[in-house]
């Protein structure tokens, strides 16, 4: 990745072209932030998007059911899945259901605590 700052100086300009480079700076820096930050919110997305199948549906299967389907109308969500299991550990065929047994494992130790 290459960069260049191009810089025109005339008499009285100092202070914007001083202006500029930290803006390029601070842009440039923002820019790679977002790039970084990206990566880590898809597997926050997939956490979610499972949670809320939690939510919405009655059983585990259901909501499985409903986020395979997902996945095979939408290839960017498949990839993003893969992409999540690789990251979590999981294998691309149990990663669901690993997910939700550490879900429901930690509930379980949530309530065992309340109740101690």
């Amino acid at each position: 990745m290459r960069h260049s700052i191009a810089l025109k100086r005339t008499s009285g300009q100092e202070e914007n072209a001083q202006f500029t480079i930290t803006f390029t700076i601070i842009s440039y820096l923002h820019n790679m932030f977002n790039y970084y930050f990206n990566k880590t919110v898809i597997m926050n997305d997939i956490s979610e998007i499972i949670r809320a199948l939690l939510d919405q549906f009655s059983s585990t299967s259901e909501a499985e059911r409903e986020f395979e389907s997902m996945m095979n109308e939408d290839p960017e969500l498949k990839e993003d899945y893969k992409q999540w299991c690789d990251e979590m550990g999981y294998e691309n065929k149990t990663g669901y259901q690993d997910f939700i047994d550490e879900l429901m494992q930690d509930r379980d130790e949530f309530w065992e605590s309340m109740s101690e």
